[in-house]
């Protein structure tokens, strides 16, 4: 179902943008699209809202990302969507955000971040999953042992993308792994309210599936995909259906 946008939702979407402008940022900066769906998944709070925009902008602009490019579909970097797998819906009919891992080399920083915008507003744009939050699922299985070094950097920038999951499963972690991943949980509490933390379940895969359809599990743990095969083909039709709100 494409989004629609409430009078109240226009509203504070407005004001959201009408502060930013105020406190400085440049119009240039701002995407009416993230900007809809940050404001939404701040509940129409327009002072969080604001908040969580400019923490978003403040964390990818360290990767030479200027601004919120309303994650318009850009084939130059469609191949960094490796990270990412292509899924379904779960039972309620919310999208399913599914990491499948591996290392990000520094010289693929942009690209990446880039990526996840594209991805990030692929998956929430149906009126469900903007409005009601998203499953989320970070496979860590293919994650190397040996550490890059740039990890708890991008983990921050991850981090500010201002998602409402309403279930996140963390497969795939060994005892070691997850030594790691509770020091970058630790991180992340500095920018992630409690709650959200709190809905983390470390899960075996078999666990994960289920709880998610298999018609809507990525392909490579046997699922179906819901029929999706070509996730850039995917991200780029979402994108291209997710309305702007007419501020």
């Amino acid at each position: 179902v494409l989004i629609t946008y409430t009078n109240e939702e226009i509203v504070a979407i407005r004001e959201t943008r009408d502060t930013l402008v105020k406190l400085g940022v440049s119009e240039d900066r701002i995407g009416p699209r993230t900007l809809a769906l940050t404001t939404i998944n701040s509940k129409l709070r327009v002072d969080e809202a604001v908040q969580k925009y400019q923490t978003w902008l403040t964390a990818v602009e360290q990767f030479g990302v200027t601004g919120l490019n309303d994650g318009e579909y850009n084939e130059e970097y469609s191949k960094y969507l490796r990270s990412y797998a292509a899924a379904g819906r779960d039972a309620l009919g919310r999208s399913i955000f599914w990491i499948q891992g591996g290392s990000i080399q520094p010289d693929e920083e942009k690209g990446s971040i880039l990526a996840g915008i594209m991805y990030f507003m692929a998956i929430h744009a149906d009126n469900v999953s903007i409005h009601e939050g998203i499953t989320f699922v970070i496979d860590t299985s293919s994650q190397p042992a040996h550490k890059i070094g740039n990890e708890s950097k991008l983990q921050r920038a991850w981090q500010s993308f201002p998602l409402r999951p309403q279930k996140i499963f963390i497969t795939g972690a060994n005892q070691l792994k997850r030594l790691f991943i509770n020091g970058l949980l630790k991180v992340a509490s500095f920018f992630t309210k409690q709650k959200i933390l709190d809905r983390i379940k470390f899960s075996t895969m078999e666990e994960v599936l289920q709880d998610i359809p298999m018609k809507s599990a990525p392909i490579y743990v046997g699922g179906e995909a819901s029929g999706i095969t070509d996730i850039a083909a995917w991200v780029k039709m979402r994108i291209e259906k997710f309305p702007p709100p007419v501020l």
